[in-house]
């Protein structure tokens, strides 16, 4: 726990203590769409459906300023940014968040962006703001907000509202050729690069779990993990036994020679067969003593269209996992290591065991003394 705080101070310093006061509850709340009505991507074609969102911005909201907004992350590294434009005005604005953020977070920035750019325009003409986030206008649909973003984003709609200007939000579906919705997509996608202020408007809290998820995950010993790579689990539809030999291979628990050295279980890390030292990726890929069984090995992972080159190659398949897997298996078991690798680890088991039972033993004849001994 001191690690995670100590973590999270550094990354987001002193927490922010802004409070918004909740709305009234005889106020209205705002007017916020989440759906359009006979529309969904599963049951309309693209067509109705472009057909269905332009008689909607024409006909219902042909008399509003529409503004759309977007939200952009990169999935490598989790920065996100924002963008919301105005066609009608030729009125754009673009930022970036400090720290890496989900996707609801940067649409949030997006809806904070809407807000600025109608505070800075003239007039009270009747305003609708357009995204494509039904996760961002479910959060200010709830009547008492608990994130300082939405609750701050609520509280400044609220005053455009009092101020004299009608605003509501509208949910819209993404990618349907819809000229503002695809300005906005583009300016957000451009905001990594481009040079784009940094936005203090969604608060630390709110994207405090990725980055937090990215600083935890770069601690990992395994310096895939830390990376971001993601390892595919073993198939379930394996015998428990092969299970549990491919996971002590991947985990790097096999009992090679070089690894009995290491613990000073063995005089010499060298092979018996070639004398290079004996690690588990020799045994997989180079020892020549293997070479005829692995030969038919390889040959299976290149018919699935993997690569065999390590180890790493060998125990983390990309795809096909349950037939390369058999592969290497066969391979295991026709050359004796899938014995011999964890065959020096069950002895030293059993000796711990006997270790343990006869401790136990020991503690408790002398509890029993003790205890005899304090009687009258």
């Amino acid at each position: 726990m001191g690690l995670l705080w100590s973590t999270f101070h550094r990354l987001f310093g002193p927490l922010s203590t802004r409070h918004h006061s909740p709305p009234s509850p005889t106020r209205p709340p705002l007017p916020i769409s989440v759906d359009i009505r006979s529309c969904s991507r599963r049951r309309t074609p693209v067509a109705a459906l472009q057909q269905t969102v332009a008689t909607l911005l024409q006909e219902s909201l042909g008399g509003h300023l529409q503004v759309y907004t977007d939200g952009s992350v990169l999935p490598a590294t989790g920065q996100a940014a924002a963008a919301c434009v105005a066609p009608a005005l030729g009125a754009a604005l673009s930022c970036r968040l400090r720290l890496p953020a989900n996707s609801t977070a940067a649409e949030l920035a997006g809806l904070h962006l809407a807000v600025d750019l109608l505070l800075m325009l003239p007039g009270l003409q009747p305003a609708v703001i357009l995204t494509d986030s039904r996760a961002a206008l479910q959060l200010l649909h709830q009547h008492q907000p608990r994130q300082h973003t939405v609750a701050n984003l609520s509280a400044r709609l609220m005053a455009i509202q009092d101020a004299g200007r009608p605003v509501s939000l509208q949910w819209l579906l993404s990618h349907l050729g819809i000229t503002g919705n695809e300005a906005a997509d583009q300016l957000a996608g451009a905001a990594h690069t481009n040079g784009s202020p940094v936005t203090s408007a969604v608060t630390q809290l709110d994207f405090a779990r990725p980055a937090l998820r990215q600083a935890v995950r770069a601690l990992h010993p395994d310096p895939r993990m830390a990376s971001g790579v993601r390892l595919m689990r073993v198939p379930d539809c394996l015998p428990r036994r092969e299970r549990t030999l491919l996971l002590r291979l991947r985990t790097g628990c096999s009992w090679t020679r070089a690894r009995l050295h290491r613990h000073g279980r063995a005089p010499s890390p060298a092979c018996s067969f070639c004398g290079a030292d004996e690690t588990l990726g020799h045994l997989l890929c180079a020892c020549p003593n293997l070479e005829a069984a692995r030969r038919d090995m390889t040959a299976g992972y290149r018919n699935l269209g993997l690569p065999s080159y390590s180890d790493q190659d060998l125990l983390h398949a990309g795809r096909s996992q349950t037939q390369a897997f058999r592969l290497l298996l066969e391979f295991l078991q026709s050359t004796g290591l899938a014995t011999r690798l964890v065959f020096e680890d069950k002895e030293f088991r059993c000796k711990n065991a006997l270790f343990e039972t006869t401790a136990l033993s020991l503690f408790k004849y002398y509890a029993s003394y003790v205890l005899f001994a304090a009687l009258p």
